[in-house]
């Protein structure tokens, strides 16, 4: 009796973890079936909602900022009102608070004392020597110390601010107005080389300072670079000819045309009156 028992208790235990897996499988392919519509999510689905909600609006952003950066450097930008006085036909399409910053090299002394003491014995020989006795330690008392000193001097460099003002970029030029009356006007051709990183600006000029650069502060700060792109590449003013070459061209030309109907006249291909005629439609 005891071993049917025991065999049907196994039995038993057999069924139930066979229908236990049977659960599990059904739980696991119900949980990837789709959500019917209507359903509830659970805090797993909206937290999973949330991020790839989130992670949408990041892209979204991203793309946005790449746009607006592109239309920078691209020119697409308008141009603004400053209260400067600018050249005629000129355009203004970027200021920003600036500080102008150079390196000041400054001299440096330095002064080290040293100092030696006297033995003294040596004192008291030569008290003994002049005053006997009493002189020996007179000349023993007065015994001291010597103090010398040696001045040097060095160079040091550090960074100041030179001034601070306002940086205008034109369609013509780069301006720096200081506070202290200073300013400093570069046409685009007149500046050799430029390193912007971040709100750092350095445009390197004639006449410029040891090691001269640029801080600029305000909305577009860190935009700086790509409004020079766009401005010096999109918006600069490029030379354009002159009226003069045009003119002398076209004295060439006319110049030119009466050679060659003095050649035709003097082969009595054409008349004087056809010369004369020529000419004066030539020259009007």
């Amino acid at each position: 009796m005891r071993h049917e028992k025991g065999n049907s208790r196994k039995s038993i235990r057999r069924k139930l973890v066979l229908v236990l897996d049977d659960l599990r499988v059904v739980l696991f392919y119900m949980a990837r079936l789709k959500r019917p519509k209507g359903a509830k999510m659970g805090l797993f689905d909206k937290a999973k909602e949330a991020h790839k909600q989130k992670q949408v609006e990041k892209a979204r952003l991203a793309a946005a900022e790449e746009a607006r950066k592109q239309k920078i450097l691209n020119g697409e930008f308008a141009p603004i009102t400053v209260k400067t006085t600018l050249q005629p036909n000129e355009t203004a399409y970027l200021e920003l608070t600036a500080r102008r910053m150079a390196t000041r090299d400054s001299v440096v002394q330095e002064t080290v004392g040293k100092s030696k003491k006297k033995h003294p014995i040596r004192r008291a020989v030569v008290g003994g020597v002049l005053l006997g006795p009493l002189g020996a330690v007179g000349g023993a008392a007065t015994a001291g110390s010597k103090q010398t000193s040696t001045t040097t001097e060095r160079t040091v460099s550090t960074i100041e601010q030179v001034d601070s003002g306002q940086m205008i970029l034109t369609d013509q030029r780069f301006i720096f107005l200081g506070n202290n009356d200073t300013v400093i006007s570069l046409p685009y051709a007149e500046i050799t080389a430029t390193n912007i990183n971040d709100n750092i600006v350095s445009v390197k000029y004639a006449g410029m300072l040891n090691r001269e650069y640029y801080e600029v502060f305000g909305e577009n700060a860190n935009d700086i670079e790509l409004y020079y792109k766009g401005i010096t590449q999109h918006k600069a003013v490029q030379s354009k000819p002159t009226a003069a070459p045009k003119a002398l061209q076209a004295q060439h030309s006319v110049a030119d045309e009466l050679t060659k109907l003095a050649k035709l006249k003097a082969a009595g291909v054409i008349t004087q009156a056809e010369f004369d005629k020529q000419k004066v439609n030539l020259l009007s």
